[in-house]
Order: structure tokens, then C-alpha cells, then sequence
């Protein structure tokens, strides 16, 4: 298993004993065949590529491989592997704006090439004119490279201990180069074999991005490496009408395939039950979900959605894993999945680390193990586990325990019963007033709060000490100002009320306007920078709007108070200290009685009304005896109590309140 050509020996394989198996299939409109590759055209189209592209690249160069999701990425993946070049995957960019991470990856991997389609030499060329004349990589159009070789037994491949370099996705940052060597790839795909099961009878199919690790490694080769064929769609077509895909699980016959969370959510939300009639999903033996959290609830929904299609729950597959992983850490075994509830939410677990991963749960800054249901950071080691990012020797994501070196992962997690659980990115947590806030609960409970905010498209990040700023994605339709106010109004008082959070905006956008990667996730730091650059155009915000009520006080709110006392006076001093700090109160009418942390009550504005209300009426009070009774008859009793009180004269006879 440590053969550094044992990957290739595997393409070379099948070709000689399969060799009219289909290797992979691309699906056109529907689920109608577009096109397809045998084992054995694959293997001489590899080989011919390869040919050519050693007298034009050294081994161990880099170059960048740069297609629309066509089977001409395969092969020229295929055939720098078998070149002993480091091939550099990457998305196709459409315009120059969308190119400056582009650039960016060119620079730091030093690519001596780009490898493309002849269709696309154009627009490749247009992309890398802004790059510096001597720095820039030669263009090689691959299309008319890729015939069959008429003696391909006799072209030996190359070895390079590095089989290619995955540039993460940027979802939490700049890009950066993972490298991933031939003993990582191979091991990891035999991790991904023995939990999904996959075999040389199975059928893979796959919508997700062919540069993109889930795409590649979980899917493109691990065809090659069982021997299985792969059915696949682009993205887009998965985007424009999510039952293609599993369209094209049911006439495929499909057993594997899988997506990031919000793949699962789209489905549910596209496919009614009306669209659901010629659907058969029973084949679907394994269903993973990962690349992003994974929800109890959206495993729940899809499942009781599809189940007339002959969808089975526990073909679902919650997984966890990252390109400095090479791919897969952890996955639940079918029908095994252990939920655990943590914080208030349900979480379910992604699993037991398989044999050959140590997996371990530390306290942030330090290296002791956190104990069952202790959060802490997710450090791993193994075959799998990356050496490290191109052009980067300082190590700082390496820590040393027990003679052994473990990868940080910046991830959030647990394990409850062995299994682990995950919580989220260590430097997207919030720490308010020493409480740590995890984004995704916010998240996830303003999406549910009204059904105009799309699904999986909320993100909340930082942008100072104690504050956050909440930008929602809103459906189509959605202009009314009215509305749009009385929505920021119910998100404000949820969050406010819920996590003791007051957000310092909240920014309420158009579909599609919060950045995504290739994949779907949401970009959080580039969404932030958007923020913090005010470049988004939002259809409202909390900052934007008119405040109902002006800040200033009552002197004769509070005159009332001091000479008469009683309820009615007490019950309109409150409402104008509250206004005054900035509570957003509904009109009241007699009888309401609001509970206040759910408008805005949080504990720093708490702590001023003790402050005033000390100052004011002479009363000591405490955090807990407000909070412990929330509501605007409750501050209204405890302030008459506690002036009553203060105006009895001792006498020496017990009060019994």
C-alpha cells in the first residue's frame, strides 16, 4: 500500500481487466447520457497526454489545471499523476474580478503551466494578462493532446512522492496549499472503502465541483481506486434543478453519493411531494453528508420527504473531514448515528474515527485532552494527515504529543460515546462577556425564524469586542419596508433574547449575495470583509433605520414616581428608561406584558437600569432578581416592593412579604 504508483498500477488495472467497463459517465440535460469513457480510452488518453507533457514539463513542477467540469479534467489530472507533475486543481474563473484568488494560487504554487481545454484558451489567456510577463505559466490546450496511444503499455510512469497540491477553499481565509502526497491519497481511500463500502459493482454519482476534494478524491478517483463506475453532473445543473440529481441516482441505479449539507436542504425544498412520482432512491445505500455542519434536522426532513421514493434513513452518512485530511476523519456507520444534545441544540455524531486516524479532543492553547462532552479542538494524525502547506514551513497548525505530531484543525468538537460531534471553527466562536457563542446556533435559529429568510444563508460573524453583526439572504419578492423593519425587529429580539447577544446590525440582502465557495458553503471571513467594506447592497439594516422613539427621558415620568408611587406611574417610568436604552418596545396596549430579554434586555443594559434605578430612586437591586422575572410586570413589582420598603420605618415587628 505504500507503492507511490500504486494508484496508477489501479487506472492501469482496470483498463486491461475491464476494459469496456464505463470508468465515467457525464450526464447531459435530465438524466439522459452526455457522453461516457471506457477503463481502457481513459487509460490511452492518459498516456497520450502524458507523452506530451514531459517535453514540455519537468517532474515536479506545478501547473494549474483549469476546466469547466468536463471528463478533460480527468484525464489531465490522470496524466500529470502519471507524468510525475504536481498538478494544482482549480475552479474555472469567468471574469477577472472573480480572479484575484486565482492569481493568487498561480504565485504561491510557482505553476510552470495551465492546463485547459482548447474552448476555454481564451478566456485563460484574458484571466492571466494581468500577470507579470515573467512570472506568467505557458497555456497548454489539452483537447487535441488526449487521443489514444497506440502502444500505451510501453509508457512507464513516473513517480513524485507529492500527487497533487488541494488549495482549500477559503471559507475561513486565504487559500492555502495542502499537500497531498501519494501515501495520503492512498491511505484515505482506503478509509473511504472501508466506511462506505464502495465496490467494483457499485455506482458512484456526483454533482459536486471536479477541482473540489469531496468531488475528486470522494468520488473521480476513488472510481479508479475500486474499480466502479461514475456517474457525473456539473454543479450548475445541480443548482438550476436539484431533482437531476436524484434523477440521475434513479435512472443510474445509484448505491453512492453525497453533499454538503445545504444540498439536502435544497431538495426538500425544491422537490415537492408532486415531483416526486418516478423517483426511486432505493439503490441509494449510502448517502454522506458533510464539507459543512450537518444538521439532525435536515437528515430528519429528508428522509420523511422521500421515503415513498424508497429512500431508506440509514443509508444517511453524516461525515467529517478537510483537505489537511486528504479528505475523510471520521464517518457514522449506516443506521448508527448517536445524536447527543449540547448548548440546547441536538447534534448528530460524525462517527468513530476509523484504524489508521488519532483523533483527539484538546482545550484550545494547550495540550490537555478535554474529557467526554468537552469541547476543545479537533487535532488528528495518521497516514492521511497532509505534511504541511506549500510555501509554509513554520508548522504553526503542528503540535507534538507523545512522540507524535498532530495537525490542528482550527475545528470545534466532542466525543459523547466514542463518537465524535462537531460544534464548529475556533476562530468563527464569539466570546461575549466570557460566554462562548457559537455562529451556527445563531445561525441556524434565525433561519428558522421566518419563512421569507432562505435556507442555509445566514452567517454571523464579529467585527468587535461583544459585537455582531447577523446578514440573512432574503427569498424572492421581498422589498416592503414595513416588513423588512418588523423582520430585523423579530430577528433583533430573538438573538437578543435566546444568546444574550445584541447584534450591532443586522443586514438583510438579496438572494445569492453572501459569498460562497465552489462547493456552496458560505464564505464567513469573506463575508465579513463585505460587510466591513460596505460593498454589499442591502435591502435593510438595523443601523439604516429611523429609531421609533427618541432617546431622550421624562423628567416627568419620573417626578410622578417620586411623589405618588403606584403601579401606573412605575409602569411608565420603566417603558421610558427602556426606550431611552434602546429596546425596541411594540405599541403596548393596557394588558401586554412583553418579556423583556426578548426585546433587547440583555445583561449589559440590565446592569444600567440597576445603575439608574439605584441613582434615581435610592434602590439597591441585583442582576438576578430581573432576570429571574423578566417581564414588564415583573421589573414593575419588584421596583414598587422594593420602594415600599425602603419607605417603611423599622419598628421592630417582623414585614412578611
Amino acid at each position: 500500500m505504500n507503492d507511490p504508483l500504486f494508484f496508477i498500477e489501479r487506472l492501469r488495472g482496470n483498463a486491461f481487466t475491464m476494459p469496456h467497463k464505463a470508468a465515467y459517465v457525464l450526464m447531459g440535460e435530465g438524466a439522459q447520457e452526455e457522453s461516457r469513457i471506457s477503463n481502457a480510452e481513459l487509460y490511452a488518453r492518459v498516456v497520450s497526454l502524458s507523452l506530451y507533457l514531459r517535453g514540455e514539463i519537468t517532474p515536479g513542477q506545478r501547473v494549474l489545471l483549469m476546466y469547466q467540469d468536463s471528463l478533460e479534467f480527468i484525464v489531465a489530472f490522470l496524466a500529470c499523476l502519471y507524468s510525475g507533475i504536481i498538478a494544482v486543481p482549480v475552479a474555472y474563473q469567468r471574469t477577472r474580478k472573480t480572479a484575484g484568488g486565482l492569481a493568487e494560487i498561480a504565485g504561491d504554487s510557482a505553476a510552470a503551466a495551465v492546463l485547459t481545454s482548447d474552448e476555454l484558451v481564451v478566456p485563460v489567456k484574458g484571466l492571466m494578462s494581468g500577470y507579470p510577463e515573467g512570472l506568467r505559466p505557458i497555456l497548454i490546450p489539452t483537447s487535441g493532446l488526449m487521443g489514444s496511444a497506440a502502444a500505451v503499455a510501453n509508457v512507464l510512469p513516473l513517480c513524485w512522492d507529492i500527487a497533487f497540491i488541494q488549495y482549500t477553499s477559503g471559507s475561513t481565509g486565504r487559500p492555502r496549499g495542502v499537500i497531498i502526497s501519494q501515501e495520503n491519497l492512498l491511505h484515505n481511500q482506503s478509509m473511504i472503502q472501508d466506511s462506505f463500502d464502495c465496490r467494483e459493482s457499485s455506482v458512484i454519482l456526483s454533482w459536486l465541483p471536479f477541482h473540489h476534494d469531496m468531488g475528486l478524491i470522494g468520488n473521480i478517483l476513488h472510481a479508479i481506486y475500486t474499480g466502479c463506475t461514475c456517474v457525473l453532473m456539473s454543479p450548475f445543473q445541480f443548482m438550476q434543478r436539484p431533482r437531476r440529481w436524484l434523477e440521475g441516482i434513479s435512472h443510474y441505479k445509484a448505491t453512492h453519493s453525497g453533499a454538503p449539507n445545504f444540498g439536502y436542504d435544497l431538495c426538500v425544498e425544491k422537490v415537492s411531494v408532486a415531483d416526486l412520482p418516478g423517483l426511486d432512491l432505493s439503490s441509494w445505500k449510502v448517502a454522506y453528508n458533510g464539507s459543512e455542519f450537518v444538521k439532525k434536522e435536515t437528515l430528519d426532513r429528508f428522509a420523511g420527504h422521500f421515503v415513498s421514493t424508497g429512500f431508506r434513513r440509514e443509508a444517511l452518512r453524516p461525515c467529517y473531514g478537510l483537505a489537511e485530511s486528504t479528505l475523510l476523519v471520521s464517518c457514522a456507520v449506516g443506521g448508527m448515528v448517536e445524536n447527543c444534545v449540547s448548548g440546547g441544540r441536538e447534534l448528530v455524531s460524525c462517527g468513530r474515527p476509523p484504524a489508521g486516524v488519532d483523533c483527539r479532543v484538546l482545550l484550545p492553547g494547550g495540550g490537555e485532552s478535554c474529557g467526554e462532552l468537552q469541547t476543545g479542538e479537533i487535532c488528528i494524525s495518521g497516514a492521511s494527515v497532509t505534511r504541511g502547506y506549500w510555501n509554509d514551513n513554520e508548522r504553526k497548525s503542528h503540535i507534538t504529543m507523545d512522540g507524535r505530531e498532530f495537525f490542528r484543525t482550527g475545528d470545534l468538537g466532542f466525543f459523547y460515546k466514542d463518537q465524535l460531534f462537531i460544534h464548529g471553527r475556533l476562530k468563527e466562536m464569539m466570546i461575549v462577556r466570557g460566554v462562548n457563542v457559537y455562529p451556527y446556533d445563531i445561525e441556524d435559529a434565525v433561519s428558522k425564524l421566518r419563512p421569507e429568510i432562505q435556507t442555509n444563508a445566514v452567517v454571523v460573524f464579529s467585527v468587535g469586542e461583544d459585537d455582531a453583526v447577523v446578514v440573512a439572504e432574503l427569498k424572492r419578492g421581498m422589498s416592503d419596508p414595513a416588513v423588512l423593519r418588523e423582520m430585523i425587529g423579530a430577528i433583533d429580539r430573538m438573538v437578543t433574547g435566546n444568546f444574550g447577544l445584541r447584534p450591532a446590525d443586522i443586514v438583510l440582502v438579496s438572494l445569492y449575495s453572501i459569498p460562497r465557495t465552489s462547493s456552496g458553503k458560505l464564505r464567513r471571513v469573506a463575508c465579513r470583509e463585505k460587510y466591513m467594506n460596505k460593498t454589499f447592497a442591502p435591502l435593510a439594516s438595523k443601523q439604516s433605520l429611523t429609531p421609533d422613539t427618541p432617546a431622550g427621558r421624562d423628567q416627568g415620568v419620573l417626578e410622578d414616581v417620586l411623589e405618588h408611587g403606584g403601579e401606573e406611574h412605575i409602569r411608565r417610568y420603566v417603558l421610558d428608561i427602556l426606550r431611552a436604552e434602546g429596546i425596541g418596545l411594540p405599541p403596548l396596549a393596557e394588558g401586554d406584558d412583553p418579556d423583556l430579554v426578548l426585546l433587547g434586555l440583555d445583561s449589559i443594559r440590565t446592569m444600567q437600569l440597576i445603575n439608574i434605578l439605584g441613582r434615581e430612586l435610592s434602590i439597591p437591586m441585583t442582576l438576578a432578581e430581573i432576570l429571574y422575572s423578566p417581564t414588564l410586570s415583573g421589573l414593575v413589582d419588584t421596583i414598587c416592593s422594593r420602594l415600599w420598603l425602603r419607605r417603611v420605618k423599622p419598628t421592630g415587628t417582623k414585614i412578611i412579604l
